[in-house]
């Protein structure tokens, strides 16, 4: 071959990574994408003047006159390869070595010793990295360009070559890190490879590296399988160069002892024993003078031996910088925690989705809402997240998320991983293991929470003769400590779903599952009961907050008491909520009530007439008007006469059902008689409750100057309780007659009460607000203000019959002002039929849209359209005119 380079050359040699497996299971593509590596390859080796003398596999030889051309050549490929578009689902990777050196020429080929270093140096490479030989650096170390550099690696024994090679590898602008070894072998110390790609973790990443930068000891903390050696394996890649001696990584998950573990680091940098040294001593010295990154890896389980360790190491090893990984940490002045929480949502989404097309080349199908599901219940974690990924291999979407009660069973991993991650239930008994027996105790018993829980919750439920409750805190905050158990910064903790699991597996183990439920139940029945109070009052905020936090672990004792028969306390859980779930939309113990009244004894039961009191307010909600007031007759009549505590509500259903029936006479009766009753007893919130109630119904029949007197009156009394939610409701009644008498003061009084409304989340106070409110704004030709008040109206109440009528009344103005209406009239067919039962002071609203729809289309459009509205289900009827609003009012502010 004329025209080949002789003499002192450079060899380059390259070869795919992976190629027997992608060639396997993509053969289609693989072949398309090696021609693109060929052409790619081809053109950065000869446009920077080499020669391609051998064509091997999936790789190539060639041979440069100049060294430097050489460097050019790789980085000219790699960054080609980075850029280029390969075909799905493929990624190229590629390896390179350059050697220099003389070799033997024939016909265009090369033979020797220097050719054989040059190919054995590519294989010790990694994909996407260039290695280069001591003998090549002394050529090109001085003459390297711009964004170029090289990183010693250490020496390397390659294989089949007697003497070791000094290896470097080359960097450049957006090059993958160098992988740092720390002797020949590049076994002992090795830093493991990494992920290709380590999701959801940034910001994260930048953050340690930025920190690991300016700290001595870093230890990253956090739950089994939260990725906690993934984010410090990333780190050290990055930070690798920044060290002379590089990085020397050391997992101590298998060392059993804590007097091990000085002689397994020593073992694996091959420290020889020295006569009265002892191992630590002999580690320590070992790294004295060395500038390096040393990783420890899982440290939990022998943590006391580490942190001496990494003390000393600490104190007498100036160039080194720590990077552990613990479950908790390693208690050593100077020492720097970082958290690694489970991955956010999205991040856990992505982690799933990345997962399963690395395995099966597609995104798995099932849809979003499966994949969203799966992730939020296994908590995030990534660790689980990756299980459940191999296992779409053979499961359904469907079949695995509906199978992660039994987690444990499900979700094992490869034989060849870890010990402690080849299962998820190896991954958490290891963690369990490491805990004390009084630890373990508690842990146990905390797996009765659903939701989190505060200290006096967990001393409350988990006390027993075995654990004194005034230990219980410290227990707590030592599993928090040791990642087992997630404090937020609201002062409550909870379990990962994963692990209470496991703790409700080792507690129905212990056969005394019973005792602690028994006492999770009485803890939350009594704080309904607290809350119930508390919200009648001026911090009733707070004790909603309270409510909420708490509803998981309330609705999981409700569902304990009436799976064991408890009557009294599943009947004083269902009571005392019904009527905070009607003024703040919480639902589920309207169909709680129906489920107490129902339990076999509940009618001997001494709480019958609140069980009555409770279910006539919940029968009223669901549009059973005349059963309602029958109901709340009956709880009246069965009450003792020392005991009205929850009455208030059989008197509501009553005063209510008759109302909106046009028995407005029954009504005031019995509102009148509660409210008395109450300023007897010195209740001023249920005064006011009643009192607001009676200008409500004064009001119903149309203007009424009495109706705002009652309703002035209510407000001073509720702004005297100081309740926030209840002046709300006053203040809703309030404007709501003065709209009705055409006062010009109705909507300041309106908005006043929307935003109170909102603040204390009185979901029917701010309806009451917002209805006259948007109509007053409508008539004003505000319809940028008054339509989003329909429509979040109609988001709130579509689940809420009784109030719906409201709502799609409220829309049914709104389309008949903004120039629709045939979807009004449909609306008004909705409305105007019993099931939605509205009462006579929205009649006139309601004639009024049936005379402006019926004077645009016309009275014959009009019935057709009204009757196909009859059909309507509600809440389709809400969606329909909560698309017609929205589209109405993004085009009027496009126009504006």
């Amino acid at each position: 071959m004329v025209g080949v380079p002789t003499g002192t050359v450079t060899f380059l040699f390259t070869d795919l990574v992976d190629s027997t497996r992608l060639w396997e299971e993509h053969p289609v593509a693989m072949d398309a994408a090696l021609v693109l590596h060929d052409a790619l390859l081809g053109e950065a080796i000869r446009g920077h003047g080499g020669v391609i003398f051998s064509k091997g596999g999936d790789g190539f030889a060639a041979v440069f006159a100049r060294a430097g051309d050489a460097v050019l050549a790789t980085v000219s490929a790699q960054m080609a390869f980075e850029a280029q578009a390969w075909p799905n689902p493929l990624m190229l990777r590629v390896r390179m070595g350059l050697h220099t050196g003389e070799a033997e020429e024939r016909d265009g080929n090369y033979f020797g010793p220097v050719v054989n270093r040059a190919a054995r140096l590519m294989s010790s490479a990694d994909g996407g990295h260039v290695v280069l030989s001591l003998s090549t650096v002394e050529i090109v170390r001085n003459r390297l360009r711009d964004g170029l550099g090289l990183v010693d690696v250490g020496t390397r024994e390659l294989k089949g070559i007697v003497r070791p090679e000094r290896v470097f590898e080359l960097t450049w602008p957006g090059s993958p890190p160098p992988i740092v070894r720390s002797d020949g072998t590049g076994a002992a110390g090795a830093l493991p490879r990494g992920v290709s790609r380590l999701i959801g973790r940034a910001v994260e990443l930048d953050a340690l590296c930025d920190l690991v930068a300016s700290r001595p000891l870093v230890t990253l903390v956090g739950v089994g399988g939260a990725g906690k050696t993934a984010l410090a394996v990333a780190a050290a890649h990055r930070l690798a160069a920044a060290y002379r001696d590089g990085v020397r990584f050391v997992d101590l998950s298998t060392v059993l002892s804590g007097a091990a573990v000085a002689g397994a680091i020593a073992d694996l940098f091959g420290l020889r024993a020295v006569p009265g040294v002892t191992m630590s001593e002999l580690v320590v010295r070992s790294f004295a003078h060395q500038e390096c990154l040393l990783v420890l890896d899982n440290c939990e389980h022998v943590l006391d031996a580490t942190a001496a360790l990494a003390h000393a190491i600490l104190d007498r090893a100036p160039g080194v910088t720590t990077l552990a990984t613990s479950r908790e940490g390693l208690g050593v002045p100077g020492e720097q925690l970082v958290g690694v929480p489970p991955l956010d949502m999205a991040d856990a989404i992505e982690l799933f989705q990345v997962r399963v097309a690395e395995q099966q080349g597609s995104i798995v199908a099932g849809g979003d809402r499966l994949v969203s599901e799966l992730c939020a219940r296994l908590d995030g974690l990534p660790l689980a997240i990756e299980l459940a990924a191999a296992r779409t291999r053979s499961m359904s979407l469907v079949d695995l998320t509906g199978r992660l009660g039994e987690r444990f069973r499900v979700l094992r991993g490869q034989r060849r991983s870890a010990d402690r991650h080849q299962t998820l239930r190896a991954m958490v008994a290891w963690s369990y293991g490491l805990l004390t027996e009084r630890e373990q105790r508690v842990f146990d018993r905390l797996s009765v929470f659903t939701g989190g829980f505060t200290l006096a919750a967990a001393a409350a439920v988990c006390a027993s003769d075995d654990v004194d409750r005034d230990d219980v805190d410290e227990v707590v905050v030592g599993l928090a400590d040791k990642s087992m158990v997630v404090p937020d910064p609201a002062g409550r903790y909870r379990l990962l779903e994963t692990l209470r699991q496991f703790g409700e597996e080792r507690l129905h183990d212990t056969g005394r599952p019973g005792v602690f439920r028994d006492a999770h139940v009485a803890f939350f029945e009594n704080l309904v009961v607290e809350c119930h109070a508390g919200l009648q009052g001026r911090d009733q905020p707070d004790w909603l907050r309270t409510l909420f936090a708490d509803w998981a672990n309330i609705r999981a004792a409700f569902g304990w008491a009436t799976t064991t028969g408890d009557v009294s306390a599943a009947a004083r859980i269902a009571t005392h909520l019904v009527w905070p779930s009607q003024w703040h939309d919480m639902h589920e113990p309207f169909a709680w009530i129906h489920q107490v009244a129902a339990m076999p004894g509940a009618d001997a039961n001494p709480q019958w007439h609140h069980i009555l009191a409770a279910l006539a307010m919940a029968t009223w909600e669901a549009n059973r008007l005349d059963d309602a007031v029958t109901i709340g007759v009956q709880a009246l009549e069965t009450q003792p006469a020392d005991d009205w505590n929850l009455d208030y509500m059989a008197e509501f259903a009553i005063a209510s059902g008759a109302a909106f029936t046009a028995q407005f006479e029954l009504a005031q009766q019995h509102v009148t008689q509660a409210a008395n009753r109450a300023r007897a007893a010195g209740q001023p919130y249920f005064e006011a409750y009643h009192v607001i109630g009676a200008a409500i119904i004064e009001s119903m029949p149309g203007a009424n100057a009495h109706a705002l007197d009652v309703a002035r009156r209510g407000r001073e009394i509720a702004a005297d309780v100081g309740n926030p939610a209840l002046l709300a409701w006053a203040l809703a009644t309030e404007g709501v007659a003065l709209d009705q008498l055409g006062q010009a003061d109705a909507g300041t009084v309106l908005e006043r009460g929307l935003e109170l409304a909102r603040d204390s989340q009185a979901t029917i106070a701010a309806l009451t607000c917002r209805f006259p409110l948007a109509r007053l704004w409508l008539h004003e030709g505000r319809t940028t203000e008054a339509i989003p008040l329909i429509i979040e109206d109609l988001r709130l109440m579509r689940h809420r019959v009784l109030w719906l009528h409201r709502s799609l009344l409220g829309a049914a103005v709104a389309l008949t002002i903004t120039g629709q209406p045939a979807l009004a009239a449909a609306l008004y067919g909705a409305i105007d039929r019993p099931s939605l039962a509205p009462h006579e002071g929205l009649n006139s609203l309601i004639e009024h849209v049936r005379a402006e729809c019926t004077a645009a289309l016309g009275k014959e459009t009009f019935d057709e359209r009204a009757a196909a509205g009859s059909h309507l289900d509600p809440q389709r009827a809400a969606v329909l005119a909560e698309q017609a609003l929205a589209a109405h009012l993004t085009s009027e502010r496009a126009t504006n």
